[in-house]
């Protein structure tokens, strides 16, 4: 994904960039609204772009995918996972297990929020899923 912007704001390694809001906008999420309705995206300034200049940010299609699986496929799975562990564990000592399954899916998918979250904690603190400045579009004469 690439989306066009212009550097409004420059602070310790990262930008702030004012964006052309395109089609691909409506579903992701990754940026924030300003109160006046424009998209703002902060990113990593490995292009050392200035304030005023015309950017174009990034973040690869593989990056988007893998945090769309652990959003949502991580939890899925732990409720199963949970759901068939614990009526497993339940047909030993009872009969009816369908609704003892059930207790096992809902804590199964709150360790997942609670790892997803953690991981997300992670995340944003190493720049996993950050955005990025690929290239300059021109540099302002200063």
């Amino acid at each position: 994904m690439q989306e066009h912007g212009v550097v409004i704001a420059s602070d310790d390694g990262q930008v702030t960039v004012e964006l052309d809001r395109s089609s691909a906008c409506d579903k992701c999420g990754g940026c924030s609204m300003s109160p006046k309705g424009t998209m703002h995206a902060t990113a990593r300034n490995n292009i050392e772009a200035s304030l005023g200049d015309s950017v174009v940010i990034a973040l690869d299609e593989t990056t988007i995918l893998k945090a769309a699986a652990i959003v949502y496929l991580v939890p899925l799975l732990a409720a199963i996972l949970g759901f068939f562990i614990v009526s497993s564990l339940a047909q030993l000592f009872t009969e009816s297990s369908a609704g003892i399954g059930a207790i096992g899916a809902v804590i199964g998918l709150g360790a997942a929020f609670l790892g997803v979250s953690r991981y997300d904690s992670k995340a944003g603190k190493d720049g996993t899923y950050s955005f990025r400045l690929e290239r300059e579009r021109q540099v302002n004469a200063s």
